[in-house]
């Protein structure tokens, strides 16, 4: 100890000598500072002097360990790959004597940035209208409007060369401006009769079962807890159907005397209907009718309307035909599945030309919501095709993002209903569906790069640097998006204890794209290194993505039971199981078997398996992949 700071004998030892503000990064950190100016001992130490900053405002957030790793590690990469393309220069230069790149070096830059993707130049060209008819001239000799009225309202895509795209339908006046009103009288929307529901706008004699089949024996309480369930553990990850929407126009269906004919509508259709209870059959409580005889029924009497509904097509239509694509896959049979996937795809993007631009028909032919409905349903249709992409293994059916159609917005009216399942023991409070959903179409466009890494496994050349820059882009990208979570839906400790399924969704699959990034590179060992910075720790991510998948999984298992899950978070337990696998395996192949690692990483493979069987009671799939796992 240094003697101006030793104690004199018999003194009592007092609080250690901490500055009175911290840095940023320490306070984080939670460790002591010196408060050295302008950088602290301990950043300069750590390597994070960019980021020592002083003030309760100061800077921004610190970044996390493991992003502040990708960091480094792009750095690194982007030099290594800078030298190798210069070295290919040198050579060239050594060949071609005289060429122009004799001189390259001294323009390099002095500080190197990720470059953006270039502006492309727009040149614009005005040509000179001939007459008042050269607009129909035009039209017919290069057609632009692929969208058309269709006769009972809505859009429908017709290509360049069809005929019937000239169809000429009388113009219909919009319904009534607003997006997604959801502030309607309650009596003009049907009410679930659940726990916490209000009984005294529940109607007796509501003919809520017209459209489903007579072979079922359901009470309307059982019936209405079956889509609560599904709501609130299955369709809210990727707002595949949105509750309030599709209970008020069920009611406007319903309400319809069965002598006339019922409107088509943009959330409720039979097939939707039935598609639905054969799903959500799935979680009852009721063995009867949870047997897959029963389910059956439901799913037959949807697939009895496919002709009728599919040829005159509606936003309902589609996501009819992804909920049977996902009872096939949830039974364990992925290649039916992937077929009314297919039928669903051709109606979203071919019939209904979810990717084209209808900005300009808003306000004339169809309202904003009627636009915010399809926006809805073309992103939550690209989720779909991801997940169902590395679920199946499979090349993506939308190639592209279609950069006419803006993530939907949250919608405030929407995040601010309470989300509340009794039996979690949790209060209610706001369920920010749009708002998951908003950043859950962020992480999906990330994610979707992953499949080009899987892909180049296969490909000719030095693997190794032509994938580490692209693993470090998604691997920043991913950091990046987590750090601009909303407030709202960040992983907190708030956020762990009065947690959401769809939230916990969004992390899990957060979580789970890193293992798939990384998993197929779990063994790789690098022979040099030059530099540990650029060298990617691909075990060390996957094991801490497997452990926070863990963590996750146990907070839903505790409070909602494995019993109401989606079929991507049985994805989730699944990539996680495989790096607990890897890592027990690695833990013997040495001079000296790792004991507490073999037993850490064999116990939570265990776990997995059990996670998967509990998911098993609900979707048999689970229980097939947990076979794979033993």
């Amino acid at each position: 100890m240094k003697e101006s700071t030793r104690r004199p004998p018999g003194t009592v030892r007092g609080p250690g000598s901490y500055t009175p503000k911290a840095c940023s990064v320490c306070r984080h950190k939670k460790i002591k500072c010196d408060g050295g100016k302008p950088i602290c001992e301990s950043c300069v130490s750590g390597g994070r002097a960019d980021e020592c900053v002083y003030g309760k405002g100061a800077g921004r957030r610190p970044r996390s360990e493991g992003h502040y790793q990708t960091l480094c590690s792009r750095i690194s990469l982007l030099f290594k790959y800078a030298h190798h393309l210069e070295s290919l220069l040198d050579q060239c230069q050594r060949e071609h004597a005289g060429s122009l790149a004799c001189g390259y070096r001294q323009h390099r830059p002095e500080c190197w940035e990720d470059p953006e993707s270039p502006d492309v130049s727009v040149v614009e060209v005005v040509e000179e209208e001939d007459s008042e008819n050269s607009e129909v001239a035009n039209e017919l000799c290069l057609p632009t409007q692929n969208l058309r009225l269709a006769e009972e309202g809505g859009l429908l895509l017709h290509g360049a060369t069809a005929p019937f795209r000239y169809i000429s339908e009388s113009m219909r006046p919009p319904m009534a401006p607003g997006l997604w009103a959801l502030s309607g009288a309650p009596n003009e929307s049907y009410t679930l009769l659940v726990d916490g529901s209000d009984e005294a706008c529940f109607d007796p004699n509501f003919d809520w079962s017209r459209h489903l089949p007579p072979e079922v024996h359901m009470d309307r309480r059982g019936h209405d807890k079956i889509l609560d369930l599904v709501f609130k553990f299955y369709t809210s990850w990727c707002l595949r159907i949105v509750p309030p929407l599709f209970l008020r126009d069920m009611y406007r269906a319903l309400k319809i005397p069965r002598n006339q004919t019922p409107p088509r509508l943009s959330h409720y259709s039979p097939m939707l209907h039935n598609a639905v209870l054969a799903l959500g059959t799935g979680f009852s409580d009721d063995p009867n009718i949870r047997d897959l005889k029963t389910r059956l029924y439901f799913l037959e009497k949807a697939k009895s309307y496919i002709e009728n509904e599919c040829s005159r097509p509606h936003i309902s239509v589609v996501n009819a035909l992804s909920l049977i694509a996902s009872f096939h896959s949830s039974q364990g049979d992925q290649t039916l599945g992937f077929i009314y996937f297919g039928k669903y795809l051709i109606i979203a993007m071919t019939a209904l030309g979810l990717r084209v631009d209808c900005g300009s028909w808003v306000g004339t032919v169809i309202s904003e919501e009627d636009q915010m409905d399809r926006n809805w349903t073309y992103w939550t249709t690209y989720c779909q095709d991801v997940y169902w992409s590395f679920y199946v293994g499979r090349e993506f059916c939308i190639p592209t993002t279609s950069k006419n159609v803006p993530i939907p917005f949250a919608d405030a009216d929407f995040d601010k209903l309470d989300w509340y399942h009794a039996p979690s023991g949790i209060p209610p409070q706001p369920g920010y569906m749009s708002k998951t959903f908003s950043s859950t179409c962020q992480l999906s466009m990330i994610i979707k790069n992953i499949m080009d890494v899987v892909n180049i496994l296969d490909g000719p050349g030095n693997r190794q640097l032509m994938l580490d820059p692209k693993i470090s882009d998604i691997d920043l990208a991913l950091h990046r998006w987590h750090d601009n979570l909303p407030e709202e839906l960040k992983n907190t400790a708030r956020m762990r204890s009065n947690p959401t399924p769809h939230l916990l969704q969004l992390h899990l699959t957060f979580h789970w794209s890193f293992i798939l990034l990384h998993r197929p590179f779990y063994r790789r060992r690098s022979k040099t290194v030059i530099n540990q910075d650029s060298v990617i720790d691909h075990a060390k991510i996957c094991k801490r993505s497997a452990d926070a998948t863990m963590e996750l999984l146990t907070i839903w298992r505790d409070y909602f039971t494995l019993r109401y899950v989606p079929v991507t978070l049985i994805q989730t337990i699944f990539g996680a199981g495989t790096i607990y696998l890897s890592s027990a395996l690695q833990s013997v192949e040495g001079v000296r078997v790792a004991n507490k690692e073999l037993s850490h990483a064999m116990t939570k493979t265990l776990e997995c398996i059990q996670y998967l069987k509990e998911a098993g009671e609900s979707w048999p799939c689970a229980t097939k992949i947990a076979s794979i796992l033993r």
